[in-house]
């Protein structure tokens, strides 16, 4: 017993005598204090956009955006949030960079986690700057209505977008003042899907401020392939703990679903858009006259498409009701909220004149067919496969197999496109 304790003392003492001369390295040289720490942000502040992605990573290019390159002329731009951008896989496999390899037409990805069709508005002008033949704007409801209400009213940009009527300003600020914050229910889900409680207290502390901690993670990252790179593509294959936390949660926050080889966990609650919020409407009346004005900006000079890009939960919708015996009240008003959201998107674009393709059937097409287009975790974002699905339903839109039909005029920087 004796010796135990001893052990137990000597082995405390080790770990904080490593912590006190790992900080006092961190505080004398600033390269040790870099490796230490919980690394590079993925993004730096922008005046106008918010945020964009940090350039001074090695996967992203000079402008803060995630390519190899900035090239002085893309054929297709792409704007987008994190489903263009791609966040989870390997820059090589956002829906983007895989069209481009697909067709042989120069893409250039312009997206980033956060963005909202607000800032798509923003961003046209320097899209336009690379001669594009087409735009192709990744719109995702769950996210770009409230990214873009925060950034027109919490922001103060693009104030002009803002309605004129009296009424609907008067529900909205009274939402601003007493309803929930339109992040709530994702930061719950997030929560709720890092185990909670003072064990993520813990981890996110020592992750600020344990030099010890970080000498461990700086060891895990540099005994990886895919770390040393920089672009990493995270995978999480241990199916049994996400079931054993997933259980201890609410099913509106957490819900897994697993049929044969698919298996992943849904987040109903985190993607639900409200359509009888205030604010969610605005952002809707936004977003679909940010669409318009970039339709106007680009008239005569490129052509736009509107990429629709359901939520994972949409696309598990319907095969969760025929496999599934009891459903999530959130996932329920899920799936008839989200549908009615794309029913009058696609009406407004229909009317205005603006070309559009639909992801959700090729995504549900790949469930259909045994694959999973997502990963098996709570993460909302498409897997590689899912990505794959996007990139190869493109080429069937009209936008592009124009493109694809027409000779590359002298001077651009593919030779020949092929379908």
């Amino acid at each position: 017993m004796k010796k135990a304790a001893f052990s137990l003392a000597m082995g405390i003492a080790v770990l904080v005598v490593g912590e006190l001369l790992l900080q006092l390295l961190a505080a004398f040289f600033p390269s040790v204090a870099v490796v230490l720490g919980p690394g590079a942000s993925p993004t730096i502040n922008d005046p106008i956009l918010g945020v964009r992605l940090n350039p001074a990573l090695l996967w992203n290019d000079s402008a803060g955006f995630r390519n190899a390159s900035r090239p002085e002329h893309a054929r297709i731009v792409a704007i987008g949030d994190s489903h263009t951008q791609g966040y989870s896989v390997a820059r090589e496999h956002a829906w983007p960079q895989l069209l481009q390899a697909k067709t042989g037409l120069t893409t250039y990805n312009m997206a980033c986690g956060g963005y909202g069709t607000a800032h798509y508005l923003l961003l046209t002008q320097e899209a336009l700057a690379l001669r594009p033949d087409l735009i192709i704007i990744g719109f995702y409801a769950a996210n770009d209505l409230a990214d873009t209400f925060m950034l027109v009213y919490d922001r103060g940009q693009l104030p002009d977008l803002k309605t004129h009527d009296a009424a609907a300003l008067e529900r909205i600020n009274d939402a601003m003042r007493s309803a929930r914050p339109l992040t709530e229910a994702w930061e719950q889900t997030r929560d709720a899907a890092r185990g909670g409680g003072f064990l993520l207290f813990a981890r996110d502390s020592l992750s600020v401020h344990s030099k010890l901690y970080g000498f461990v993670r700086a060891l895990h990252r540099w005994s990886r392939a895919e770390d040393r790179a920089g672009d990493v593509q995270r995978t999480v294959t241990d199916w049994r703990r996400i079931r054993r936390l997933v259980s201890r949660v609410n099913p509106d926050l957490l819900f897994a679903v697993e049929r044969g080889a698919v298996r992943t966990v849904l987040t109903p609650r985190g993607r639900l858009i409200d359509q009888n919020d205030p604010r969610i409407q605005e952002g809707l009346r936004m977003s679909l006259g940010a669409l318009r004005r970039i339709r106007e900006r680009a008239d005569g000079q490129a052509r736009v498409l509107v990429l629709l890009i359901p939520t994972k939960e949409l696309v598990f919708f319907e095969w969760v009701k025929k496999h599934s015996r009891a459903l999530p009240q959130a996932l329920l008003h899920l799936g008839a909220n989200e549908s009615a959201i794309w029913v009058t998107v696609k009406d407004y674009l229909d009317r205005n004149g603006i070309d559009w393709i639909d992801a959700l059937p090729a995504m549900r097409a790949c469930l259909d067919q045994g694959r999973n287009p997502y990963f098996i975790d709570d993460d909302g974002h498409s897997s590689t496969y899912g990505y794959e699905c996007i990139a190869d339903l493109l080429p069937s839109s009209d936008a592009v197999q124009r493109l694809l039909s027409t000779e590359v005029q002298p001077g651009m920087d593919v030779i020949q496109a092929h379908p």
